[in-house]
């Protein structure tokens, strides 16, 4: 059996609030950490000084500095200096279930087929859980389903723990995105491997306002237009196609989202800057009106799939 090194990544910028809870969530683990890789990016709070005192306290807790260039490339930093045998993420506002860890290491070391295992989460605000995560009957994750949305990973970066080898070592979170850089990063895992997806509810995502997916989810802009380049990063560039078909999945599954939440919000896009980052999409209103239309057909095709394969699983059981 290898050693249970798990290395954990921890970027944090201005997170004074939340960081100390993080951190002992993270020490608090049945299964001990290697070591706690802590990124400080550019605070301009007490969050350096936080580290540092954890890291005087804890050997294991070790303190990165750098300016400020974004959540990707702090959690690009951390990794690179990993030195254990497997890879964790916890966002600095986040928390860990005691078992998460152990349960994650014990079902890789078991199932050595999988390079990553997710697990479930709950969201919550000032203690109180509000929504907990349960299995989808989707399609098995890979590139193509992920980009189509026919198939579903739990949570964000806080829920998944991967190997870490030389194939994951040339993995690294887009640092142009300023949202779904976690998307992206389970499309490029699940290039090289299976992932799988764990039925414990081991991770709690702290939902507040200045947390990166409020800000994404409140600018609609923010929201399309880094969907729209994941759409047009892993997509066959030889099939405009293949392209046409996946933007209008994603286009009108964002667009649905922000209907049923807030309508309000879709007078704030930029409708030419979104147009202008798509190769399919057109901006007058008779092709706005057709895409709608295309993408309400393909979203109900894309449900009927989904429920077929439930279906067939369950007659095959």
């Amino acid at each position: 059996m290898r050693d249970r090194k798990v290395s954990v990544v921890v970027p944090a910028f201005n997170a004074e609030r939340y960081l100390c809870a993080t951190l002992n969530s993270i020490l608090g683990q049945s299964l001990t950490p290697h070591e706690i890789i802590v990124v400080n990016d550019g605070s301009t709070d007490s969050t350096l000084q936080i580290i540092s005192d954890f890291s005087h306290v804890y050997s294991s807790v070790l303190v990165i500095s750098q300016d400020n260039q974004g959540l990707p490339a702090a959690r690009n930093a951390g990794k690179e200096l990993a030195t254990g045998n497997y890879i964790a993420f916890c966002d600095s506002d986040d928390l860990w279930e005691p078992e998460k860890l152990k349960r994650q290491v014990t079902y890789l070391e078991m199932h050595p087929e999988f390079l990553a295992a997710v697990s479930m989460y709950s969201t919550f605000t000032n203690n109180q859980i509000h929504r907990m995560s349960g299995r989808r009957p989707y399609l098995p994750i890979n590139p193509r389903n992920l980009l189509w949305g026919t198939s579903w990973l739990p949570g964000s970066a806080s829920s998944i723990l991967m190997r870490n080898d030389p194939e994951t070592a040339k993995l690294a979170f887009d640092e142009s995105l300023t949202f779904a850089e976690d998307l992206d990063m389970w499309i490029q895992i699940s290039t090289l491997g299976k992932i799988a997806i764990l039925e414990f509810n081991d991770v709690l995502i702290r939902v507040h306002d200045e947390s990166m997916q409020s800000v994404a989810r409140n600018d609609p802009n923010i929201h399309l237009l880094s969907m729209l380049k994941i759409t047009r990063k892993f997509t066959d560039k030889e099939s405009y196609w293949m392209l046409w078909l996946t933007e209008r999945l994603f286009f009108w599954f964002l667009l649905k989202e922000y209907i049923l939440a807030d309508r309000e919000l879709l007078k704030n896009v930029n409708w030419e800057k979104v147009v202008e980052s798509s190769s399919t999409l057109k901006i007058g209103r008779v092709h706005r009106v057709i895409d709608f239309s295309v993408s309400i057909l393909l979203q109900s095709i894309r449900k009927m799939l989904i429920w077929s394969a439930l279906l067939f699983r369950k007659l095959k059981q």
